[in-house]
């Protein structure tokens, strides 16, 4: 069972305004202030609200480092808290709960409000950009545009006719930047200065949702908003207009507010792959977008997670490789991260061949999947070996990772920490051998662009790429990234199902999550955290004001990242840019076909042995050559290329050749003839292993079970095909004994014919014991396959057996 993730998916802002935008209402503040009201606790529910948040921030992983940063102790506060809680008000009650919680200055620790207070937010009409300065902590904020809502700005009326994008930011209610960031940084949630900063210009005096922040920090907060501004940097005239705050009423939340004591009563369900939450998943904003600098190209099927451009001024051919967040930016996505992971690779290699070099731009991409973060690096940088996580030692903790409820390696690394260690062992969330299915895809200098709204898994994948010297530069918007150095769970998601005696769920539909697995880097700065440190770049560079308006698609930015890198380049050499097509089949040679330049050898390898072998001359000219291999049976097979330049490896990727029989080889099934499989792979069978598996399909005893027939690990994809040549009713006798986790780990057996689309046949859970038949119609050649799969997490202490299947007609 997969308890390592979480469910929380961070929606981009127009996303959000899609799927309401027949349901939400916009008007001043002042109409709603009295509406945006908390429920009624009862005695009981405020009980049940106040131990549940207590006792999940005893496994708090952070709480240390914000005492240690700040100062801040938050189960201090929730003592306070406690101790008043009888004679509070809701209002009270709340309000103190989410400040407090908030004054823990990490995105990651959340609780998020009941309706109706959450289905309101205060609206400020403005966004910001920051642009260049020569000193990082004393920001310009010029106004970038009108809120994405454009009823926000019919509502705040005539005054802001005068601003125009540009416009220089003064002051806000009286206070400059750094004044508005001394009395807010504790509201904001963001970690450091520069998170800080940036959450109050988009979310404190942007959109303040009602999910997680009051809306009114306080009962006089005034209901509008004055701006100073000035038409130009030089300019010594100012101008003042204030506007109402502009309130959001969403109908839809209004209308499904949960009424009942404990919210949230359907069994919880788990996505795949482990995701590190956004700072904030109701009001993200990508404040760059990818638009206003450099015309880019969404690419398909990504769910919105992946854009790719070239910019070429002056000679430059600079790629640029935008990731705005790392989960799909649609809710209901079926989206995996190996998709993504893959269109990487495709940009990569096909997009960016005739590059001179490549920045990763990271601006404002709030986080998400961990496996996308930790597969990223490979194609820069072989053998990347991922970050560790660790765990808060704790009586609660010891009933979850210490009783293997996040599975094996989880298990192991906090079941065997000394006694008295504050901290658990460490471990990998991403095993190396998944980081690095696919190898390295580009040689050229790479580069990273990023800023303080980069968090959770964009922290993780920066530091990744530095800590690995994958990167020959990180360039910054800030001087650090945001700071967000933990995975994260909740209650409703995790909790409830983990330790249902501890964690019944909140009322009113509330959900509390933590940051709970303590990320750890390695390399060059092994040792060293992330959260409320960040990434630390090795350039501060922020556009110009004439960056803005885009002049001839000329950006001032990549200007500066072309010419340096390209420069770069130069110096060092690197000018490889190896391709590798295939194409293959069964009982003749494998052909990879390659394009290289400045390399002197490449190497094919297949289970580490050289196949084959080709030499050249240097030369800056790029030179063909074709490795080849004989396919001599059918399954899955792992090969690698390996490039090297003087005798000095630069190039290490990995292609995954997949070989069937030829079609003359299939059984031919004949009417009357059953034929009994021996568990032996004949040429019309094939064994198609996921290669990061611990655990396959193995002939044992004379049954063919997976792994050793008694139990199985984490993340198990292993199948089997037999591959079929009949006409009529074929018909499947199949013998099976299962012992698997019930509604997570599968055996499942389907029939593909040729150039048709898959059909189940049965998929099964749990425990099985059975001896049947299963017919399906064929008219000439298919494939049937077999196949077991488990989630990471609990691996159920069972097996998979087959004692025997035949086919006939």
């Amino acid at each position: 069972m997969l308890f390592k993730t979480v469910a929380a998916i961070t929606l981009s802002l127009t996303a959000l305004v899609s799927s309401q935008v027949s349901t939400v209402e916009f008007a001043p503040f002042s109409q709603y202030k009295d509406l945006a009201k908390f429920p009624k606790l009862s005695a009981n529910e405020r009980s049940s609200l106040l131990t549940q948040v207590n006792k999940l921030l005893t496994v708090y992983v952070n709480r240390e480092s914000k005492i240690d940063n700040y100062g801040y102790d938050v189960l201090k506060s929730l003592e306070e808290i406690n101790a008043k809680a009888a004679n509070s008000t809701e209002k009270e009650l709340f309000t103190s709960l989410a400040n407090a919680i908030n004054g823990n200055r990490d995105g990651h620790t959340a609780l998020v409000l009941p309706a109706p207070h959450s289905c309101f937010a205060k609206i400020f009409p403005l966004t910001w950009s920051l642009i260049e300065t020569d000193d990082p902590k004393n920001p310009i904020a010029v106004v970038k545009d009108f809120t994405s809502f454009p009823e926000v700005k019919k509502v705040a009326g005539p005054a802001l006719d005068r601003v125009k994008p540009g416009h220089v930011l003064v002051s806000i209610n009286g206070l400059t930047i750094n004044q508005l960031y001394e009395k807010y940084s504790a509201t904001t949630r963001g970690a450091n200065y520069f998170g800080g900063v940036r959450s109050i210009l988009s979310g404190t005096f942007g959109i303040r949702g009602g999910r997680l922040y009051p809306v009114q920090f306080s009962d006089n907060e005034r209901t509008d908003v004055t701006y100073v501004l000035k038409e130009r940097p030089d300019s010594k005239n100012t101008y003042e207009i204030t506007v109402p705050t502009v309130g959001r009423k969403n109908n839809a939340c209004l209308a499904t507010a949960p009424v009942s004591n404990i919210a949230n009563n359907e069994k919880p369900t788990f996505p795949k792959y482990p995701i590190m939450k956004a700072a904030d998943p109701e009001f993200y904003l990508d404040t760059y977008g990818g638009t206003s600098e450099l015309p880019l190209t969404s690419v398909e099927g990504t769910g919105g997670i992946l854009l790719y451009g070239k910019y070429k001024y002056l000679g430059t051919n600079l790629g640029v490789l935008r990731l705005t967040q790392f989960s799909p930016v649609t809710t209901g996505s079926t989206l995996r991260p190996e998709t993504v992971v893959k269109a990487i690779r495709d940009v990569l290699v096909n997009q960016f061949k005739d590059t001179d070099a490549l920045v990763l731009d990271l601006r404002s991409n709030p986080g998400g999947w961990v496996y996308l973060a930790d597969a990223i690096p490979q194609f820069f940088k072989p053998d990347y070996t991922p970050a560790t996580a660790r765990f808060l030692m704790a009586p609660l903790n010891d009933k979850i990772p210490g009783a293997g409820i996040e599975g094996a390696d989880a298990f192991n690394a906090y079941s065997s920490t000394p006694a008295g260690q504050k901290y658990s062992n460490h471990y990998r969330m991403t095993s190396p051998s998944a980081a690095n299915f696919y190898g390295q895809a580009y040689l050229k200098p790479v580069a990273v662009f990023n800023d303080g709204n980069c968090y959770s898994a964009c922290d993780l994948l920066s530091a990744g790429l530095q800590d690995h010297q994958a990167i020959k530069k990180m360039y910054g918007a800030d001087l650090n990234t945001g700071a967000g150095g933990a995975s994260v769970v909740g209650i409703n998601n995790f909790f409830k199902l983990a330790s249902p005696s501890d964690f019944p769920g909140l009322p009113k539909g509330m959900d509390f999550s933590i940051g709970y697995r303590q990320l750890v880097r390695n390399g060059v700065n092994d040792g060293k955290l992330i959260e409320d440190l960040g990434i630390s770049v090795d350039k501060f560079i922020r556009p110009t004001l004439s960056d803005m308006f885009n002049v001839n698609n000329r950006s001032s930015i990549f200007d500066t990242i072309a010419h340096e890198l390209r420069a770069i380049g130069q110096a060092d050499g690197i000018n490889a840019e190896p391709q590798v097509e295939t194409s293959l089949a069964f009982g003749e040679k494998i052909s990879f076909k390659t394009t290289s330049g400045y390399i002197t050898k490449l190497e094919l390898t297949l289970n580490d042995k050289v196949v084959d072998s080709k030499d050249f001359v240097l030369r800056k000219t790029t030179q063909d050559s074709t490795l080849e291999a004989v396919a001599s049976e059918n399954g899955l097979f792992h090969y690698q290329i390996l490039g090297y330049t003087n005798d000095k490896r630069v190039l290490k990727t990995s292609r995954y050749v997949k070989t069937t029989p030829n079609v003359n080889n299939y059984l031919k099934l004949q009417a009357g003839t059953p034929v009994a499989w021996d568990f032996k792979h004949a040429g019309w069978t094939g064994a198609y292993d996921t290669l990061t598996t611990t655990a396959k399909w193995n002939l044992l005893n004379g049954k063919f079970v997976v792994g050793d027939g008694l139990n199985y690990p984490d993340d198990v994809d292993t199948s089997v095909s037999f591959f079929l040549n009949a006409q009529g009713k074929v018909k499947v006798q199949l013998n099976l004994e299962s012992e698997s986790e019930q509604d997570y780990d599968f055996v499942t057996l389907t029939y593909t014919p040729a150039g048709g689309a898959p059909k189940t046949l049965f998929k099964v859970s749990g425990s099985q014991k059975f001896d049947k038949e299963f017919v399906f119609d064929s008219t000439a050649n298919g494939e049937l396959n077999l196949k077991f799969t488990s989630d990471g997490g609990v691996s159920a202490p069972g097996g998979v057996k087959v004692n025997a299947i035949s086919f006939s007609l």
